[in-house]
């Protein structure tokens, strides 16, 4: 894979680590990230910069009031995770080689592979 793509995915991938705690590596926000993926593969048309749903946990449904996550945190997260997903959009966009869609294809392991077909107008 492109090595600048690469790299913006493993920056993605230190964020989710990084809010684990909100949920950022769960199943569901993972696979919103792989179709963020496939629309850049895809080039389907996109609003650029718009924020994205995450699907991470609310900063108050925590029972326990130790567990509870600053709203601050949270705004924080969503505001990073959108910066470096629009940036892994934009290098896919950029640099994305037919070898290289072939191997994000594998990585998006969470999709169908008919999410790989571009939108119909």
């Amino acid at each position: 894979m492109s090595p600048i793509i690469e790299a913006e995915i493993e920056k993605f991938e230190a964020l989710q680590a990084r809010f684990a705690d909100l949920g950022a590596e769960d199943s569901d926000s993972d696979a919103i990230f792989q179709m963020l993926i496939a629309h850049a593969i895809n080039l389907d048309p996109v609003d650029i910069d718009k924020p994205i749903d995450w699907d991470l946990y609310e900063h108050d449904e925590y029972e326990s009031p130790e567990l509870r996550i600053s709203a601050r945190t949270f705004e924080l997260a969503k505001r990073e995770m959108d910066a470096q997903g629009w940036i892994v959009y934009r290098a896919i966009q950029a640099h994305a080689t037919k070898a290289d869609v072939a191997a994000l294809k594998k990585y998006c392991w969470r999709l169908d592979p008919e999410e790989f077909e571009p939108l119909r107008k």
